[in-house]
């Protein structure tokens, strides 16, 4: 059962602009987070900084005994520095009031000094007035003995509105990025994937008219182009077996409408006015023949059927290759006779193999030999057998020879040439086709070298048996 995405597919368009703009998002996200904590670092080590020196201050101040300076310096308020004020007081040791501030009274009375002004880990606090102070408290001895506590409060409102100033437009730069980035990602995405758009529709528009059209342009970027390629070199394929399956009809068409031609003609004299019994005795051989003709194509349209649909299982076992072939050769015994065609047979070999198939292919390329030969001519049989047990049959004959146009395609089914019609009429094209199928089966292959006038030589390669596949073949 076929289960429903959990999730609605969408476009490569829209996959890319939400990548995108998510790694963006991350990258400004990450940019403004770290701008911001350098900001607030900043701020907080001059912060720190500024306490620790007013305080320093203060103590150098109550060690000289300075009072003018000490009064001037914490009982006036102070103007602003840039965007911070700070406040301060002397206490001594039972923490009684010496000299404050006097903005400080009200809103920050000595105990919110706590221990941790001491240590200067205090954090920024928001008081009484509702401003945002950070604190820092030091005791300093005095020569006399007695000691002094100097505590120091430092306003940082000001501070806290320019950092939520600066988040407020870090995530504004975040937002506007975000939405820019997008749409500059949907703009990039769709200009990049004109090409593959380009594509699409060449390909929908091919038809079983126009398979000669190709996909590739030289403007597609590198990985198109390769996509390109292998569109291309399908359409190459398809475009090859279409053709060949579109002759593979013509040419059975035409095998099955001369044998059925002749038999219907026949058919029509014979009936055309009385005959006697050995007249129709005639007819019916006739007919019985071409209805032999059409059975042994019928067969061997089935064989090659089975063996496209890996149907065909060998029956391994071994075979003495030069004894199999003299007794071809001696089957073909009145053929031999009529043609004057001398014969030899050199080598031996032993292979493990189906019997009646290795008989079909050798008995196959021995008629051809025998057909397209010349008066008198030769067939001559070499089996080699190899080290590894793998083997080679040469059949040569001195015939007429295949042409070069016509060699490329001598193993396409039906394909005939004018020359095998005019010498072997009664036989189709699949002679071989088959003999190429059952070396395949075998896990074997078949070449031919031939010259015009000169003769022909096919050659069967068997691999060593380890090297055959098991009970049931494959197509290689």
């Amino acid at each position: 059962m076929n289960s429903r995405p959990i999730f609605p597919r969408f476009s490569l368009v829209s996959k890319l602009t939400v990548h995108y703009s998510l790694f963006t998002f991350l990258i400004l996200l990450a940019s403004t987070v770290l701008m911001y904590w350098g900001l607030v670092s900043s701020f907080d080590r001059r912060n720190h900084s500024y306490l620790d020196s007013q305080v320093r201050l203060i103590g150098a101040l109550l060690q000289k005994g300075d009072q003018e300076a000490l009064k001037k310096e914490v009982l006036y308020d102070h103007p602003s520095v840039e965007y911070i004020r700070h406040y301060e007081r002397v206490l001594d040791e039972g923490e009684h009031v010496l000299l404050e501030t006097p903005a400080i009274r009200k809103v920050l009375p000595p105990e919110l000094f706590t221990a941790e002004s001491f240590k200067g880990t205090m954090k920024a606090q928001r008081f009484a007035d509702g401003n945002l102070y950070v604190l820092k408290s030091a005791w300093f001895p005095l020569a006399s003995g007695e000691k002094r506590l100097v505590q120091v409060a430092l306003e940082i409102s000001q501070v806290e509105k320019i950092r939520a100033d600066y988040r407020h437009k870090l995530l504004t730069v975040l937002i506007v990025g975000v939405i820019l980035c997008a749409g500059a990602g949907i703009f990039i995405a769709r200009r990049d994937l004109r090409p593959l758009r380009e594509i699409t529709e060449t390909a929908r528009n091919i038809t079983v008219s126009n398979l000669d059209e190709r996909i590739y342009k030289e403007t597609f970027p590198k990985e198109l182009q390769v996509l390109a390629t292998a569109f291309d070199g399908m359409l190459d394929r398809l475009n090859n077996a279409f053709e060949s399956l579109s002759n593979y009809s013509a040419n059975l068409a035409h095998e099955l409408r001369t044998p059925i031609s002749i038999l219907m003609g026949e058919a029509e004299v014979a009936l055309s006015r009385p005959r006697s019994a050995d007249e129709y005795r005639r007819v019916i051989e006739s007919e019985l023949e071409e209805c032999q003709h059409l059975t042994r194509l019928i067969e061997s349209l089935l064989f090659l059927a089975r063996f496209d649909r890996n149907e065909i299982e060998l029956k391994a076992e071994e075979v003495d290759v030069c004894e199999l072939v003299e007794g071809i050769w001696e089957y073909f015994g009145p053929l031999v006779e009529e043609h004057g065609i001398t014969f030899e047979c050199t080598g031996e070999a032993l292979l493990a193999a189906d019997r009646e198939l290795l008989r079909r292919a050798l008995g196959n390329l021995i008629h051809n030999a025998i057909v397209y030969n010349k008066k008198r001519g030769r067939v001559t049989v070499a089996i080699r057998q190899q080290e590894d047990r793998s083997a080679e049959i040469s059949i040569s004959d001195t015939g007429c020879g295949i042409s070069p146009e016509q060699l490329p395609r001598i193993f396409d089914r039906l394909n005939r040439n004018g020359r095998s019609k005019q010498l072997s009429p009664m036989w189709p094209g699949l002679v071989l086709p088959i003999a190429k199928t059952i070396m395949e089966l075998h896990g074997g292959t078949i070449t031919v070298a031939s010259e015009l006038e000169r003769g022909t030589t096919f050659t069967l390669r068997f691999p060593p048996p380890v090297a055959q596949p098991s009970r049931k073949m494959t197509k290689s």
